[in-house]
C-alpha cells in the first residue's frame, strides 16, 4: 500500500522523531503486509495555500489541485496527517486553522485520510498570559475532519483535554468526539528489538530544546535566544560528564 505522509519535516528533532515513529508503528501494528511511505513533498505548497487563500472557495479549489497533483505523481492510496502539532488556531485564514481540509475538500479528494498522534498547539502568542483557542470556523473544520477520517489520534499532552473542552466550548458533536483516541506522542515509538544498552557514561548528547525556526515559536515556550544560551552555557558547559 501507498501512504503519503503529510508532516512537519525537518523543522526540529521532536518533529522529526513523531514522522518516523509513525511509520515504525505502522511496522509492528499494522495488518498491512507492505507499506510504501511517500513524503508529502509540497508541504511548503500546502503551507503557502493554507495561509494565502483568501477565501474557502479558493482554498478549497488548490488544495484539491494540489491533492490531485500528489496522487497523480505518488499513486497514493492513502493520506496520513502526523508527525509535529498540526493543530494551530491561525486567525484570519480561510480555515482559521492550520489543517487546510474542509467539508469540500475531504468530500472530494480521492483518497482516505486518517490522522495520527495529533497536538493541538497553543504556544504561538507573545504574551504568555495571553488566552488563545481555536475559533467557531476552526473548530467547525476541525470537528468535520475527525468526522470523515478513517481514523483519527490526538498525542498524551493534553491535547485530548484541549478537545474535549472545544467540543464543549463549540457544541460540538459527542457522536464525532468518540470517535478520537489518545494514544502516546509517537516520537516515543520505537524498535522493541533495539538493544537495552547499560550506560555507565554518556560520552555524547544532543541539546534539543523544542527548537524551531520561529522565534515566534521558541519565545511561545519560553525560549528565547538569551535563554537557551544560558541553559547552554550553565547546564553544558561549565558541568563535567554526566554520570548516573
Amino acid at each position: 500500500m501507498k501512504i503519503c505522509q503529510y508532516a512537519s519535516y525537518d523543522i526540529n528533532t521532536g518533529d522529526n522523531s513523531t514522522v518516523y515513529g509513525i511509520r515504525e508503528y505502522f511496522k509492528y501494528n499494522s495488518s498491512l503486509s507492505s507499506i510504501e511511505w511517500c513524503n508529502f513533498n509540497n508541504n511548503q505548497e500546502i503551507s503557502r495555500i493554507a495561509k494565502n487563500s483568501p477565501d474557502v472557495n479558493s482554498l478549497s479549489k488548490a488544495m484539491l489541485s494540489s491533492l490531485k497533483r500528489m496522487q497523480d505523481t505518488t499513486g497514493c492510496q492513502l493520506l496520513l496527517v502526523g508527525g509535529g502539532g498540526q493543530i494551530e488556531p491561525r486567525p484570519g485564514w480561510a480555515n482559521e486553522i492550520t489543517l487546510p481540509f474542509n467539508e469540500e475538500i475531504l468530500d472530494n479528494m480521492g483518497v482516505p485520510v486518517a490522522c495520527v498522534g495529533l497536538g493541538i498547539n497553543y504556544f504561538r502568542k507573545k504574551d504568555p498570559s495571553e488566552k488563545v483557542q481555536i475559533s467557531k470556523i476552526g473548530f467547525k473544520n476541525l470537528e468535520c475532519l475527525i468526522d470523515k477520517s478513517i481514523y483519527f489520534s490526538v498525542r498524551n499532552d493534553g491535547s485530548y483535554e484541549i478537545l474535549k473542552d472545544l467540543f464543549k466550548t463549540h457544541s460540538g458533536s459527542d457522536e464525532t468526539l468518540s470517535k478520537v483516541r489518545e494514544i502516546p506522542d509517537p516520537g516515543l515509538f520505537f524498535e522493541s528489538e533495539l538493544p537495552n544498552k547499560n550506560i555507565k557514561q554518556i560520552q555524547s548528547y544532543v541539546f534539543q530544546p523544542s527548537w524551531n525556526n520561529s522565534l515566534e515559536v521558541r519565545s511561545g515556550r519560553g525560549l528565547t535566544e538569551q535563554s537557551i544560551s544560558d541553559v547552554v552555557e550553565s547546564h553544558i558547559l561549565e558541568r563535567p560528564k554526566y554520570q548516573h
